[in-house]
């Protein structure tokens, strides 16, 4: 028994000097010149970025740049380049709506070729469920990204202010509001931060991956959920997108972010069904590509690669 330990402990010690070995890698990497590139202050664009089974999504207003979420531990090449490809090497805010690695893996790389100049993320002490822990790669991601911030001297945040109130972003001429991070939620995915952006009289909600418990709760505390688009949580899963919720939040477009033949069955028939029953435009990335959405505040234009 104690010899089944003692080989786990150097597996996992093996695991984890693999992963700083990579990070640290990455950090050396130096970054990519681009060229300057100068946005319509008078619109926002929301790019949902093809990263597979995972997810990442870029919000440019002007010259301000909000990035949420960095998909898995290989989306980080993806993710830069895509960024690059913009005309864009500063990203103002990025955002991690919580530590999975399909959600987080690709953060080393990101601020090891962009300049990041904040991160806003739960605090790692408040990974504590049974699931963070038995996902020992997911919350050893979470321990190792917060010590490179530290290393990288980016100022970490987290979503809730010193009176313990969900905080206001200001993104240029955007606004975009934190609804939900449920720190002591027993599951992983509730604790995703949810949150709303405003531009004018455009809104678009981002659900992560908070599930149907996050949503009713929303419901019940009678947020401003409605939106003209939906990122729908959880990659479409099951688990996600209520019919009580989705009604108060009547989008006219959803985006999924989901990989080809990925072997969840992402996005849910079901879900499926829910959104058209609603009448709702559904773009997702493993039949579109990279989707964008571009408004100056009233209307909506959508764009995809595919």
């Amino acid at each position: 028994m104690r010899k089944s330990t003692r080989v786990k402990r150097i597996l996992f010690t093996t695991l984890i000097i693999l992963i700083l070995f990579f990070i640290l890698r990455y950090i050396t990497i130096s970054k990519f010149q681009v060229s300057d590139t100068e946005y319509d202050d008078s619109k926002v664009e929301v790019h949902m970025i093809d990263v597979g089974q995972a997810e990442s999504i870029l919000i440019i207003q002007g010259d301000y740049t909000m990035l949420i979420d960095t998909g898995g531990m290989f989306s980080g090449k993806t993710i830069t380049k895509y960024v690059s490809s913009l005309g864009i090497d500063t990203i103002d805010y990025l955002i991690i709506t919580h530590y999975h690695n399909d959600h987080a893996g690709g953060t080393a790389r990101v601020i090891a070729r962009m300049n990041v100049k904040k991160i806003i993320c739960m605090d790692p002490k408040y990974c504590t469920t049974f699931q963070e822990v038995f996902w020992y790669v997911d919350i050893k991601l979470s321990q190792v990204m917060n010590n490179i911030f530290k290393f990288k001297n980016i100022k970490m945040e987290n979503p809730y202010d010193e009176n313990n109130n969900l905080k206001s972003i200001q993104l240029g001429g955007a606004v975009v509001d934190f609804l939900a991070q449920q720190i002591d939620a027993c599951k992983v995915n509730n604790k995703s931060l949810v949150a709303k952006l405003h531009f004018e009289d455009f809104s678009m909600l981002f659900m992560g991956d908070a599930q149907s418990e996050v949503e009713k709760k929303l419901v019940e505390e009678e947020c401003e959920l409605s939106a003209d688009v939906l990122k729908v949580g959880h990659h479409g899963s099951v688990t996600s997108t209520m019919m009580d919720f989705l009604k108060e939040v009547s989008p006219k477009y959803a985006l999924i972010s989901c990989g080809k033949n990925n072997p969840y069955s992402h996005p849910n028939s079901f879900v499926i069904h829910k959104l058209k029953k609603q009448n709702v435009n559904i773009f997702r990335t493993d039949i579109n590509g990279d989707i964008v959405v571009t408004s100056d505040g009233n209307e909506i234009e959508v764009d995809t690669v595919r």
